[in-house]
């Protein structure tokens, strides 16, 4: 069996948020969907990310755009540097306007400097609107 018809197998699509749960073992310390091969314990959001998308360099952890633990939906998932991923927990779960910050709502920006930033897609559009509308030259 590969890796994506593992994932495929222990996980289930929840229609609402796009997420695939891990309907396998959750941690009790950790909450992450895993399972054991060979007596050694494997994190399901990891298998999934190197099953869909390739290796995960090193030095990067993945992180879940979701938030939800247990997703192993490689839309959901990106690797990211420890400091991203702790300011990723951070993170509000609403833009300042009130719009959902779930990962449809979401796009990503890397700087050139290697910097990356999340933004609300729906505010990215009205401030476009907004600049479209405004008269020229001011």
């Amino acid at each position: 069996m590969t890796s994506v018809q593992f994932i495929e197998k222990w996980s289930i699509p929840e229609p609402n948020s796009g997420c695939w749960l891990w309907v396998g073992s959750i941690g009790s310390k950790q909450p992450y969907g895993s399972f054991r091969k060979r007596g050694k314990r494997y994190y399901a959001h990891r298998v999934s990310y190197v099953a869909y998308k390739g290796q995960i360099a090193h030095g990067l952890e993945i992180n879940h755009i979701c938030k939800n633990k247990s997703c192993v939906n490689p839309d959901h998932l990106e690797a990211v540097t420890h400091t991203e991923n702790m300011r990723w927990s951070l993170v509000k779960k609403v833009c300042v306007r009130g719009h959902d910050l779930d990962s449809e709502n979401l796009y990503t920006v890397t700087r050139s400097n290697g910097k990356v930033f999340h933004r609300c897609k729906k505010c990215h559009y009205i401030c476009n609107r907004k600049s479209c509308l405004k008269p020229m030259g001011r």
